[in-house]
């Protein structure tokens, strides 16, 4: 049956091949990664593996819980002791069936107690037991990423299981529920999953600020309530993302514009955020008329609450942040443009604010429009689009490779001005006016700064 490479792997009694390795190996892949339980000394194992590649050990984790992990090019063996002398005991306290296999590499021969090969091929995510779940509330959420990566599907069984213990999720670690939610919306057809986790009460657990998106009503803009909305904008996101359909650019393929870290994954994670804030700011006027002033603001600081719990990086951060506060401006140039104000203006000042995430926000209000599902026309959507990423590489992004007409200094040494937030706001001006071709030289950039200075009565 296997795909394996056993050059390096110890064949003596106790050493079996685990988990996703084997599950890998029998849906016809050849794992990179490779899980090895040993009935005996772990360690020796592990050095004997390090020893052969050339490499050396590393131990993870705390004492009693240790995994030897050896790093060889292309491959990676995590070596552990198994749970109980008996391997097949030891499978039996796995998560899943598909991943409680092993494969004996001196018999070559797979060892299968809980049907996990039957599973296999009926494309079925199934727990090894009732207590799975709660023995370790991360398969919770383990559970959906598997089903989508490998694109199968979740038993009833399971779901029941993870609807009756969803609420365990917020006691694991956030830097386990990161990498298993990066992992999951990064794969091309998550939402069916992220749906699942919704009725199973999961996202919720997940995402505890979603709860209030519940039947909070929208207004004649939108067909769905926030959370409804929220999740078609994911969907259409993600369709978006993987069907190249519609194609927003002729230079890029839809996913290849998405300019974030982890690739497609966080944008997705924003999209399902990006009106977090509405509840929050929800109003109703004396005409009946909801409106969600600053969401996107409330929204974007709880995206920095979520983000801190669940242990981002500063650069995931602040990209999930930055798309949620300015998830509006795509919005607000298409209003513009449609109302007549002057196309170069308008769009050098959309490119200046967005940069360096321009194209992301872009993919992220296509979604967001056609998550409304009401009043509105995919095709002047997509034409606007299309035209806004073609203005930019054929507009802005040659000006923008050019150097700006005044910097820093030339304000300091001309206009006496010192370092500080106007000065800032100055820069940034010139370079708008530079950028849409209403200024060309130095002396009208100074010119310009020397005037706004005296209407803001800072000479």
């Amino acid at each position: 049956m296997h795909n394996f490479n056993l050059n390096f792997i110890p064949e003596q009694k106790g050493v079996y091949i685990v988990g996703g390795s084997v599950r890998d190996a029998l849906m016809g892949q050849s794992p990179k990664d490779y899980d090895i339980a040993v009935t005996g000394d772990a360690r020796i194992v592990a050095e004997e593996i390090a020893a052969q590649t050339g490499s050396r050990v590393i131990e993870i984790g705390k004492p009693g819980k240790k995994i030897y992990r050896v790093v060889s090019g292309r491959h990676t063996y995590d070596i552990s002791p198994a749970k109980s002398p008996l391997i097949a005991e030891d499978l039996k306290q796995r998560d899943f069936t598909i991943n409680a296999m092993a494969f004996d590499v001196v018999k070559k021969k797979l060892i299968d107690p809980l049907n996990g090969r039957r599973d296999i091929d009926a494309r079925t995510v199934q727990t090894v037991s009732p207590d799975a779940l709660k023995n370790d509330p991360i398969r919770l959420l383990r559970a959906f990423r598997i089903a989508s990566v490998a694109d199968f599907d979740i038993s009833m069984e399971t779901l029941t299981e993870i609807r009756k213990n969803a609420h365990f999720l917020p006691t694991v670690a956030g830097e386990r529920i990161r990498e298993e939610w990066i992992k999951l919306t990064g794969t091309s057809g998550s939402f069916p999953h992220v749906r699942q986790m919704a009725d199973t009460g999961l996202l919720s657990a997940l995402f505890p600020e979603m709860d209030n998106l519940k039947k909070c009503p929208q207004n004649a803009h939108h067909a769905f309530d926030v959370l409804e909305h929220s999740l078609e904008t994911y969907r259409h996101l993600e369709n978006v993302l993987r069907e190249n359909t519609p194609p927003l650019s002729d230079r890029l393929r839809n996913a290849e514009m998405a300019q974030g870290p982890c690739g497609v994954a966080l944008i997705k994670h924003a999209a399902l955020l990006h009106d977090i804030g509405k509840p929050a700011v929800r109003t109703v006027d004396e005409n009946g008329k909801i409106h969600f002033y600053g969401h996107e603001t409330t929204g974007s600081a709880m995206t920095r609450t979520i983000s801190d719990r669940l242990c981002f990086s500063t650069v995931q951060k602040n990209y999930v942040h930055f798309l949620v506060q300015h998830h509006l401006r795509p919005l607000f140039l298409f209003i513009a443009l449609s109302q007549g104000r002057k196309k170069n203006t308008a769009l050098t000042r959309f490119f200046v604010r967005t940069m360096p995430f321009t194209f992301d926000l872009m993919l992220l209000f296509t979604g967001d429009m056609m998550g409304k599902n009401i009043n509105q026309n995919p095709a002047e959507l997509a034409d606007f689009t299309r035209n806004t990423i073609e203005s930019y590489f054929n507009a802005f992004y040659p000006k923008l490779k050019q150097l700006p007409l005044v910097n820093g200094q030339d304000l300091i040494d001309y206009l006496g001005l010192q370092p500080s937030p106007i000065m800032a706001e100055i820069l940034q001006k010139i370079e708008i006016q530079r950028l849409s071709g209403k200024m060309v030289d130095k002396n009208e950039a100074l010119a310009y700064a020397e005037k706004y200075i005296k209407s803001k009565n800072l000479s």
